[in-house]
């Protein structure tokens, strides 16, 4: 089970109320207890709750994982998929290899390795419990491997501007709150007086997650390293919207690392 883990607090706060909110997570956190106590239907029932509300792929997990100790493989399947269906790397794997069974095309057109960089082959998954089936496009890039559901293939674009931009939640100056009060100063700069600015660069998704994190122009000493870890280390953003429709934007920070006088 995946215990606590605050995964809609960006996302919702751009799309639904505060009380929506508040509600969605009492219930996932309520689903989340009745599964720790093996109250499974009590389990299922706020987890459904949760999901009523929003969309959410450890929703969608834990509630597969509740179905399962009911011994119910159907509706473990449906929401495994469904996470899975969320980019949830973890879930697409239990789905193919319990759900279903996987032909593998390596052919590729043009326009999907344009779209997905990183893509190796498609995987079309049979459903083995309907007559359902699902293409996916598999990607690997630094070591990371992505499962992109080929209606969602459009949507995998990065833009650069967009009509709503993302943001930390909370806005520039909860954002600097955040870097001031987690960033660590290397102990190779303090020593070596290194002092500067590391221009950094990610991809804030669709969800708010960040991903593809690098440094566009580094000043050493470790100063590299902790901006990364840094950047890494947030919340999830509010994402950035074209035409009303979460998107994925490319987005470039400066990380400031200055020592006290």
């Amino acid at each position: 089970m995946r215990r606590f883990q605050l995964i809609l607090i960006s996302v919702l706060l751009s799309t639904i109320g505060f009380g929506q909110y508040n509600e969605a997570t009492r219930n996932y956190d309520l689903g989340n207890e009745y599964f720790q106590q093996k109250e499974y239907e009590k389990a299922i029932e706020f987890y459904s709750i949760s999901l009523s509300l929003y969309r959410a792929a450890d929703a969608y997990y834990n509630r597969a994982l509740s179905f399962i100790q009911l011994h119910d493989t159907c509706n473990y399947c449906k929401d495994m998929k469904n996470a899975a269906g969320l980019n949830d790397h973890e879930a697409f794997t239990l789905y193919k290899k319990i759900c279903c069974f996987a032909t593998v095309n390596p052919s590729l057109p043009d326009s999907i390795k344009i779209q997905v960089p990183g893509a190796t082959h498609f995987e079309i998954l049979h459903d083995l419990f309907g007559k359902d089936s699902t293409t996916y496009v598999i990607s690997e890039v630094d070591g990371s491997i992505e499962a992109i559901e080929i209606s969602d293939v459009s949507d995998y674009h990065v833009f650069t501007v967009v009509e709503e931009s993302p943001s930390f939640p909370g806005g520039a100056d909860a954002r600097a709150k955040f870097c001031s009060e987690n960033l660590h100063y290397p102990p190779d700069a303090k020593k070596n007086n290194i002092q500067g600015t590391v221009f950094v660069n990610f991809i804030v998704e669709r969800d708010g997650s960040i991903s593809n994190v690098k440094v566009l122009r580094g000043i050493g000493g470790g100063c590299d390293e902790e901006s990364i870890r840094l950047i890494k280390s947030m919340p999830r953003w509010i994402p950035g919207k074209q035409r009303g429709k979460p998107v994925r934007v490319r987005f470039n920070m400066p990380v400031r690392f200055t020592l006290a006088g």
